[in-house]
């Protein structure tokens, strides 16, 4: 019998990743992890694992079509308009079937070794149309103590 399984991969901050490796191996013990420097998620020789916990710019390793879902929580409001506009054309490249993300829609400013740079709004993150179609966008279901000075809204995209 050949039956699939659920493996997830988490992309984020090494110091991110250090505590989220902590609190998940802690939490689901059964659970078999890869973590980054212990070999690429995508590669036949490290299949045996649940979840990968890898650092942000290895989602470049990420073969095309090879995603099921996509999911991005309140990260993309964070980055640069560059670096969001790089990670969704790497999701386009890589999602063969749903792509989700929350964020909300304020613009902000930030100023960095003395160059100003702009978020993306999370209404401006749109793969592109030819590939997906949107399924919904509508108000964060959960509350965020943020949600008290913006909105945000979550969004599901599909694979044409």
């Amino acid at each position: 019998m050949n039956e699939k399984k659920s493996k997830y991969i988490i992309y984020d901050l090494p110091e991110v990743n250090s505590i989220s490796s902590y609190f998940l191996m802690k939490s689901f013990p059964n659970k078999k992890f890869l973590l980054f420097g212990e070999g690429n998620p995508y590669d036949s020789d490290c299949e045996d694992f649940d979840i990968a916990i890898m650092p942000y710019f290895s989602i470049l390793d990420i073969p095309s079509l090879s995603v099921d879902l996509f999911y991005n929580a309140c990260s993309f409001s964070e980055m640069s308009a560059e670096t969001s506009s790089k990670y969704l054309k790497q999701i386009e490249f890589s999602s063969k079937k749903y792509f989700s993300h929350e964020n909300h829609d304020i613009r902000i400013t930030y100023t960095i070794d003395g160059m100003k740079s702009q978020n993306m709004l999370g209404s401006e993150l749109l793969p592109d149309p030819s590939l997906f179609k949107r399924v919904y966008k509508k108000p964060r279901v959960y509350g965020l103590p943020q949600d008290k000075l913006f909105k945000s809204y979550e969004y599901l995209y599909e694979r044409i």
